[in-house]
Order: C-alpha cells, then structure tokens, then sequence
C-alpha cells in the first residue's frame, strides 16, 4: 500500500514538473493584440486584425495554417506561416493584396467586413466548435456573439462579457492593454497602433476626412438667394454622413440626411433657410431654419446630437469674436481658445473659405480666409463668380482730348448688383510702376445694366455715370485693368475681371492667373489702334480672344460694331464738290492707273451698281452730255440708301 501511494505521489510531482517546466502551448502565445473594425469613413477595405505572439517561443503555423473565424465568414493562414516571439501579423479583412510574411489578405470570397457588434476567435483548425482546438476569442459591442459559448469553456473568455465600445469614434481601434482574458483587458484607443506595440489607450475623438470648407452667399436665377455651408470630403475613403448634424450659432443644429455620402473630393452644400429637393451634392434645411452670417458667428459640424462633446465634434470655425461654443473644439484639438476669424473685409454677398494652398487639413484661424468672390458648390480654386465686367475700355479717344477716356462695366447677373465699394485699378506706360484705383460709390446696376465709368473727369455721378476725378489718363500704348470687389485690391480673393493691352506686363497679371481670369504673358494687340478706338467685350471668355479692336465705341451700349457712314455726293469721284468731266478722268484712274486718288467709292460708283468698272465713268459722262441722271445721292449730299460692298472711307466735299 505504502509503495503504491509512493507510486501515485511520484506520478503527481511528474506531472505538476511538467506543466511547470515545459514550454505553454501555442494557445497561450498567440493572441489578438489590436483590432481596426471602424476605420474612418466607409471604405471597410482598410480593417484590420493584429496577432501578437507574447510567448517565449516562435509560433510555428505548419503546413495547415490557423483559422480566423467571424461567423459565418471563415480565413485559414497559408502554409508555413510563423511568428517571432513578440512579433505580430496583419490581417487585413475583406480586402484583396498580396501576403507577406507578416501581413495577410484574406480576399473577398467567402468573408465579409467586421461589423460594430461582432466577435473574432483563433482556431488552430476549422473545428470551430471543439474549445480544445481555439486559440483566442473576442466580443465587442453587445454578449452572446458567435463563438462566446465555445471560448467560455476553452477558458478564454467569460460568457456575458463584451468589450464595451460606445466610446468609439471612426478611426479608433479596441486594443489590448490588461493581462488576462476578459473584456476589462481592453479599451477603445483613439490612436491606433496597428503594426506596433500597443500605446496607452487615448481617448478617442471623432475624425472624419469631411470638414467644413465655405461659408457665403449663394446667387440663384430666378430663384431665392441664400447662405449656405459647404462641406468637402478631404480624405481618400468614400464618407456617409448620416447622423452627422451642422450648428449654426445657437440654434437648432440641423440633421444630415441618411445616406448622405461623400466621396474623395466631393462637395456638399447646405442649403441655409429655403426650401429643395435634396440631391447628391445639395442639402436644403428649408424655410424654417434663420440663419445667416452676421458680424460674429459659428459652424460646427457634430458626429451626434451632443453638441457640447468634444468627442463628437469634427470641425469647428468662429468670426467676428471669440464664441462661447468654442469650448468642445478647444477640448478635441480643432480650435485655440479666444481665436476667431477677422472679417471686417467680408462682404455680405462674399464668403469665408478654406484656401486650397495649405488649408484643407489644418485647423485653426489660420485655415481660413475671406474670399468675396465665393464659389460655394464649386471648387475654392475655381474662377470667381462674376457679378460685373469690363465691357468696353475707350482707350484713345478721338482728337488729342485725353479727358474723354472711359471705362465701361455691365452686369452679368439677373439680380440687381451693390457696387459699394467695387474698385478698379489702372496701370500703364504713362503711370511708370505705379497704379491708381478708383473706388465706386454704392449705386445698384441692374441685368445687363450698364455703368460707364468717365475717367480723368469730373462730373456729378448719377444711376448710369460715374466720374473718377483726377486721374492719370489711360494709356492707348499698353496698361491693364483689374476690377474688384472690394477696396482691399491686395486680396487676389477679391479678383473679377482683369484686361490686360500691350505690350505691357503688369505687375497683377499672376494675380489673375492664379484665379483664373487671364492667361499668362497674353496682352490684347493695339497696334491697330487710331483716334476713336475701344477695346470691346465680345461676351464670353477670359482671354485676349475675349476682345476686340472697336473703331466706333459704343460706351454705354452694347457692343457691336458699327460702321460710320459718310455722306457724299454720287458722281463726284475727286472729291471737288462738283460733278464734271474731271469726276470721269478720276473713275478711269481709279480703275487703271496704280495708287490713283480715291477717296469714296461709292462716290465713284456713278451708276450705284456696287461695283467700280468702267460703266461708271460711262455713266458720268452720259449724265453730263444729256443722258440719264445719276443715282442719289446727287443733287444733294447723302447716305446710301442700301449697303453694298464698295466703301466710302472719307468725302470731304459734305
């Protein structure tokens, strides 16, 4: 009996040595580490799942690697896979790539994306409910997910235990920071560490690539003009806003709608106070909501209904004065406290815009920029929104009276325009370096109004008349015009129109380049230009192709070119006042002799057939010897009575 109980005394210390002594199993080294189920934005392509080996010894897969199994989807390792001590593996999850030793695809077939209530468990093979065969298991979001039962009696998780995830924003991962095996071993981390070693768990807060872009005035044809928020998808994922809300200032913060998505890129406008048909890129919070820009505000754009968490706000801008809803975006990193935007340069009708160059993922003050030419629903970098152009420019009046030069503006809007504070600057030959601006006084112009411009002169200025005072005169050789709408002519974002004659380079032409309203090195051709000429409008464009030479300006109407008729005595070919034999000898040179005196066709064009040839001088001389009478104008000066293809450049005998 003694040496039987030393038999089974001995046997005991055996095998207690044994699991003292020997190496653990696999299923206590490799073990998830971290997991990326909610990566910002939709794109689900970018999760993750990390292994850690935390053992003493390499993890050796074989021949038939391990299994990951999230119900019903299933993924085994490829064959001779291994893992370091400490080292880790990726996998990334319903994703296509090719493996390496240490990160894994595991393609699209027979998987799907880890879900916001979900569970993940480690099998060394596809016996998914043997406990004997699971390495790991975890639950997140809510008890009782596939796989709790099977891990409660492998003794790898506690039935009724799910990691505790309401805290999560996009972007945060659950990461492993405990030393057993229970779901207060894990936390929410607002700085994942994916392919690392696990950081302390930061709070996370909300990140989404969409942030708040342009705040300003929206004009609709025939419709009602309004404010609107533009939002812009600065990432590279594919975003769905639903449930996302906008605050403006202190009232009810609006709801995005469900199934709002953005994609990279993309823009989305709200529309502030009017009623529409929501679309893809339009959001309209209807006439119910009051809103508009005043001398100090906020926009906040929220993950939740919690305005006030800091956690749940994305973006966040003030003016005017410092807001007393900065606070939740001081707390998230969005804002500095007391910061506000300076906006005594903002028109109402303008806008406040992130710049492209350098804005789109700051935060801050410094992010901001107020753009009076805005181009709400459409990219920052676009052309500005022109309200008013350059229409006609009197570049050389006739004679040597400089003090008639003007410059004409029309509107290109069907809404009546404020041009209080609008100015243009000149520069040229005659002004050296420098350049002068003109400032105009508040006058409305209506749709294709005009505004005429008399520079260099004085005058009392009226609805249709505006006089610049002293100015250098406009210089017919080369110069430029630069229109904008504000006072501050060193903010490009204020930038309309620009017109540009040469050869001359003007120091603002990459001004308006970089807005898109000129091209580089182009200088409208003058060469051809005499007493009497404008350069004209032709309507559309932003170029030299633009305009025109005008020999007869029309300031203050449209511009079309009109060809002066001259008033002349038919028969009268040489211009003497008088129709004889000598008118007959002219017609002949005209016709034969080269360089003959001609100073009006239709003059010469005796039997007004609209031709000149030789049955013209007949026709004189019949007329002189008895004949049929000359055409009119002949008994007295005149016009001719139907246009025809011989010209009359200049008769003097009128």
């Amino acid at each position: 009996m003694r040496a039987a109980l030393l038999k089974t005394l001995l046997l005991s210390i055996l095998v207690l040595s044994s699991v003292l002594l020997w190496p653990q199993p696999s299923r206590a080294q490799l073990v998830f580490s971290e997991v990326l189920f909610n990566p910002v934005g939709v794109d689900t392509a970018a999760q993750v799942i990390e292994l850690e080996n935390v053992g003493m010894d390499t993890v050796d897969m074989g021949a038939s690697g391990y299994w990951l199994y999230w119900a019903p989807a299933r993924w085994q390792f490829p064959p001779g896979v291994s893992v370091p001590p400490g080292g880790r593996v990726l996998v990334h999850v319903n994703r296509g790539g090719v493996d390496t030793e240490d990160e894994f695809f595991t393609g699209l077939s027979g998987t799907r994306s880890l879900r916001g209530v979900d569970s993940v468990s480690l099998f060394l093979t596809e016996s998914f409910a043997d406990p004997g065969e699971l390495l790991d298991f975890l639950q997140w979001g809510r008890a009782g997910q596939d796989g709790e039962s099977v891990a409660d009696q492998a003794g790898v998780w506690t039935l009724g235990d799910p990691i505790e995830t309401t805290s999560l924003r996009e972007g945060a991962s659950i990461a492993y920071d405990g030393d057993g095996d229970a779901s207060s071993d894990w936390c929410v981390d607002g700085t994942p560490t994916i392919g690392i070693a696990n950081d302390e768990c930061t709070r996370p807060f909300a990140q989404r690539p969409v942030r708040i872009n342009e705040i300003g005035f929206v004009r609709v044809p025939g419709g009602t003009d309004h404010y609107a928020v533009e939002l812009r998808n600065d990432g590279v994922v594919v975003v769905d806003l639903s449930g996302c809300l906008l605050a403006l200032d202190n009232i009810t913060p609006f709801p995005i709608p469900s199934g709002t998505v953005l994609t990279p890129g993309e823009l989305l406008v709200i529309h502030i106070g009017v009623d529409g048909d929501d679309g893809l890129f339009d959001v309209f919070t209807g006439a119910s909501v009051i809103w508009q820009p005043a001398a100090g505000g906020t926009v906040s754009l929220h993950v939740s209904s919690d305005v006030t968490n800091e956690a749940a706000i994305v973006d966040f801008v003030a003016w005017g004065m410092i807001s007393r809803r900065e606070e939740a975006a001081v707390l998230a990193g969005l804002w500095s406290a007391g910061e506000f935007v300076a906006i005594s340069t903002w028109r109402d009708d303008g806008s406040l815009a992130v710049p492209v160059e350098g804005g789109l993922l700051s935060n801050g003050v410094g992010r901001w920029a107020i753009d009076n030419t805005g181009t709400v629903g459409r990219p920052n970098d676009a052309p500005p929104e022109t309200s008013v152009v350059i229409n006609e420019i009197l570049i050389d009046p006739l004679g040597d009276d400089e003090g008639s030069h003007a410059i004409e503006l029309i509107s290109v809007v069907d809404k009546a325009v404020d041009l209080q504070n609008y100015t243009i600057c000149l520069e040229g030959f005659s002004i050296g370096t420098g350049t002068t601006c003109y400032t105009l006084p508040g006058i409305d112009v209506s749709t294709n109004a005009f505004i005429v411009i008399h520079w260099n002169q004085f005058g009392t200025d009226s609805a249709t008349d505006l006089f610049s005072g002293v100015q250098p005169a406009i210089d017919p050789g080369g110069g430029s015009l630069s229109l904008f709408v504000h006072v501050d002519d060193t903010n490009t974002n204020n930038l309309i129109d620009f017109v540009q004659w040469g050869p001359f380079d003007s120091p603002r032409e990459s001004d308006a380049v970089g807005v898109s309203i000129w091209s580089a090195s182009e200088q409208i051709d003058v060469s051809g230009a005499q007493d009497g000429t404008s350069i004209a409008y032709r309507g559309s464009g932003d170029s030299v192709l633009s305009y025109r030479l005008d020999s007869s300006p029309s300031i203050g109407m449209d511009n079309e070119e009109v060809i002066p008729e001259t008033p002349f005595r038919r028969g009268d070919c040489n211009d003497d006042g008088g129709v004889n034999i000598a008118d007959a000898l002219s017609a002949i040179n005209v016709l034969f002799s080269t360089g003959a005196f001609r100073p009006c066709g239709d003059a010469c064009d005796a039997n007004d057939d609209g031709r000149e040839d030789i049955s013209d001088p007949i026709s004189i001389l019949n007329h002189l010897f008895g004949g049929a009478d000359i055409p009119d104008p002949f008994a007295i000066c005149g016009f001719e009575a139907e246009a025809d293809q011989v010209p009359c450049d200049d008769y003097t005998s009128c």
